[in-house]
């Protein structure tokens, strides 16, 4: 080989040397990136890069293996995640978990629906004897009471914007503040659901600083479940007032005995407006 051809040769090998070192370098680099992270308790590994790959044995997991949750390192660096500004009725995962769980205590409305059960035995016998049966009143009207620091929303000569499904969510409520609206009144709300704490039910109850009186709407034909969620809005839902929906038409609704459904036992409608536990 002449020296010419010889350098060439040289030259060439130096190249794919070079050539093949740059690849090595740059696969050193990918196996790098693509290292793997295994999270406290997770079942599996975590590759940071792929598309998914943040949930590790059912959990969701940060870049760094750890688990999220509220009280993860990035939550704590970000005030105010997760929660919307000027919106209350927001409730955390430990009270809908309460709820689904059944943990939640009910002993206050549990106690006024054994009153409900009293006052309809013994309002059987006062019939039976001809006597004047005592309407049932539940604790609601004495809280209503202007001696109690707490009196009745004045409805005279302001506009109220009717409960609307699917119409009038927070957005569309704030909106018709801004347009004049003086009372507000949130969708309509299962109070089944909201007894078991679906999220999708709690969400109707949000409301927003502009809203200056703002009520909630339930509906519910069983008077146990009404003096529970009653029990639930009094403790845990910032509102000014109830409001028990009797005329919805759906059928699945009156089929339940709940809003125009309720009209066929007034009896039971008397008691589920009435029975507030204290």
């Amino acid at each position: 080989m002449s020296p010419k051809n010889k350098g060439v040769a040289e030259r060439g090998d130096s190249s794919g040397s070079t050539d093949s070192s740059s690849r090595e370098e740059r696969a050193q680099g990918d196996r790098r990136a693509s290292s793997t992270h295994r999270g406290p308790g997770a079942a599996g590994l975590l590759r940071i890069g792929e598309v998914g790959n943040h949930i590790v044995g059912g959990k969701n997991l940060d870049r760094d293996g750890a688990e999220l949750s509220p009280s993860s390192p990035w939550a704590q660096r970000l005030p105010g995640i997760g929660h919307v500004l000027d919106e209350s009725n927001i409730f955390s995962f430990d009270m809908v978990n309460r709820l689904r769980k059944g943990r939640f205590d009910f002993t206050r409305s549990t106690e006024m629906a054994k009153c409900w059960v009293r006052w309809q035995q013994q309002q059987k016998e006062q019939l039976k004897l001809g006597l004047e049966v005592e309407p049932f009143v539940g604790c609601v009207v004495d809280a209503e009471r202007p001696s109690e620091g707490r009196p009745p929303v004045d409805f005279t000569g302001k506009s109220v914007l009717a409960p609307l499904t699917t119409v009038g969510n927070l957005p569309f409520r704030r909106l018709c503040v801004k347009l004049g609206v003086d009372i507000t009144v949130g969708e309509m709300a299962m109070a089944s659901s909201i007894v078991e704490g679906k999220q999708s039910e709690l969400a109707l109850l949000r409301r927003h600083a502009s809203e200056k009186c703002y009520g909630v709407q339930i509906a519910g034909g069983d008077v146990e479940t009404m003096t529970k969620v009653a029990q639930f809005i009094d403790e845990e839902v910032d509102c000014d007032f109830v409001d028990i929906n009797c005329g919805c038409p759906l059928d699945e609704v009156h089929r339940a005995g709940r809003a125009r459904g309720s009209w066929s036992e007034p009896d039971r409608l008397r008691a589920s407006c009435g029975a507030c536990p204290p």
